[in-house]
């Protein structure tokens, strides 16, 4: 099976929450755990959620081999409520 990667050489200058349901295979609720993670790079300008490619490899990089207990999800969840 192969793999798609998607990297900072996308000519999109930043990613919506749309690009990171589809970069991270999920729906629009796990895409918002995901991004209200504690660290995740993202910038809100007039309500939109964006997250610049660089900073969001940089972050997949780092967080590679960490793993996210459920508390920690239903934590952020919490908090963007």
């Amino acid at each position: 099976m192969q793999q798609e990667y998607y990297v900072a050489t996308d000519v999109q200058a930043y990613y919506t929450v749309k690009d990171i349901m589809r970069i991270f295979k999920c729906g629009r609720d796990k895409a918002y755990q995901i991004m209200n993670l504690k660290g995740f790079p993202m910038t809100v300008i007039g309500g939109k959620i964006l997250v610049h490619p660089v900073a969001l490899q940089r972050w997949i990089d780092k967080n590679s081999f960490t793993v996210i207990s459920a508390a920690e999800l239903a934590t952020s969840r919490m908090n963007n409520r």
